[in-house]
């Protein structure tokens, strides 16, 4: 019998699944938005050979084909016409990180990190430490290459440390790591998501999966996690602001960590933790080394060289509040900020008032940029701490005529980048290019 699949979305996910699809020997219908000439990797999916059939949204709605599956792409919802027609036709939707489980034979250990802010910074930092211990390792998912990109390769490693989104983790089923790791939850892509909770059971769906041999490591913060992890049969171990089972925070290994933020310290707790899980051991002198030598992410909380009086810090990923809420508090402690705030707003125009009143008590300056401007200008209403800059030029004009008035200028958006740049690399690699710029002609 012919074995056929859908992929449904032909970005960077989807391709991945399809080339280990067609590696295993499926006739594969490549389906996307836009006429298939104009799709950007048209010339990788026709490389695949003849077992590839493209069609656009529309005229796989006409011409629906059957298939055993079909593989969602991250960026579509699984409430889309399409897939509620696929569900009619009685075909099974899964994610792209379930299809990598389903063809995965090796040895390795699995270690699935999610979370609504910290997720990259944690996966980075583990699979560092991770090499620290000579161990072999994959770093992936919704972070570099994908799951299923991996899988194909047949690549020998000891552990894959997978970074995963709520958009991946809506379409699991049978996929479980050995250690699941949830670092925290807060309301966030509500564009995409009718309430909070509903977000949060798709973050959920990690933990739900589990077997009993696997371990959840999950934030004892969080009530809801600690109300739905009752009925999680795995092992479970908890990481919060008051309790860590981990030896390591013990011996003070945390006063040796450079990140600025208890929240970076937090998310080198959990991968601690991870390291008992999976029954590592990291003596404390390589520990220490392993730290110093972390660079962290970029685009996190990133200082940068300038030529000008102050200090100034790139975190273009932010966002969301929460993310920038961090930033805040990890850099107040330094002194006095200006914070470049705004970016694409998402399904509302309505900032909440409660981070009204926290930007106002906590920085100095409010330097507003991007689509979000005016909703921020009108929430705040008469405040002097807050100037509209509209763009980075306007930024870059504002600290030229000398206005800046805070030791720290931190670029921390707090919403997506979508309206003036390509994604949350170009934005910061666009603010970088800007902040070289300053200072002395």
């Amino acid at each position: 019998m012919e074995k056929k699949a859908l992929v449904f979305g032909m970005g960077v996910s989807g391709l991945s699944a399809l080339k280990l699809l067609m590696e295993r020997g499926f006739c594969v219908t490549a389906i996307s938005s836009g006429p298939t000439q104009d799709w950007k990797y048209r010339k990788e999916i026709e490389a695949y050979g003849a077992r590839v059939v493209c069609l656009s949204e529309k005229d796989a709605m006409q011409e629906f084909p059957d298939a055993q599956f079909a593989v969602l792409s991250p960026g579509i919802s699984r409430q889309h016409p399409l897939v509620t027609h696929f569900g009619e036709q009685k075909i099974e939707v899964i994610s792209e990180i379930e299809l990598g489980f389903r063809f995965f034979e090796g040895q390795a250990k699995i270690v699935a990190i999610t979370g609504s802010n910290g997720k990259t910074t944690t996966c980075k930092l583990l699979t560092h430490l991770l090499k620290s211990c000579q161990k072999k390792v994959f770093c992936g998912g919704n972070i570099g290459d994908g799951f299923c990109e991996f899988i194909a390769s047949e690549a020998d490693v000891d552990v894959m440390v997978l970074e995963l989104s709520s958009f991946q983790l809506e379409s699991i089923r049978d996929f479980h790591p050995d250690v699941a790791v949830i670092l925290n939850m807060t309301p966030t892509h509500m564009e995409r998501y009718n309430h909070f909770e509903d977000y949060a059971k798709a973050k959920w769906n990690l933990a739900s999966a589990l077997h009993a041999d696997d371990t959840l490591i999950y934030n004892s913060d969080s009530e809801l996690m600690g109300h739905w992890s009752k009925f999680i049969k795995s092992k479970k171990i908890t990481v919060g602001s008051e309790f860590v089972s981990s030896e390591y925070p013990k011996l003070g290994i945390e006063e040796f960590f450079h990140l600025k933020g208890e929240h970076s310290k937090q998310n080198l707790l959990f991968c601690l933790e991870v390291l008992t899980a999976l029954n590592i051991d990291l003596h404390l002198n390589e520990l220490k080394q392993s730290l110093d030598t972390f660079e962290g992410v970029g685009h996190r909380l990133e200082r940068l060289s300038s030529g000008v009086q102050f200090e100034v810090y790139n975190d273009a990923k932010s966002t969301n509040f929460f993310s920038t809420k961090k930033a805040i508090e990890a850099l107040l402690v330094d002194g006095a900020i200006s914070l470049v705030l705004g970016g694409k707003l998402r399904s509302d125009s309505i900032i909440p008032s409660e981070q009204i009143e926290f930007y106002k008590a906590s920085v100095e300056q409010i330097l507003l940029i991007g689509e979000s401007s005016s909703s921020y200008s009108q929430a705040f209403g008469k405040c002097d701490k807050v100037f509209v800059l509209d763009d980075l030029e306007g930024l870059s004009n504002f600290i030229n005529e000398g206005r800046l008035q805070a030791k720290i200028l931190l670029f921390s958006p707090a919403h997506p980048s979508f309206d003036q740049f390509k994604n949350y690399v170009d934005r910061g690699e666009q603010f970088k290019k800007m902040v070289a710029l300053l200072g002395p002609k």
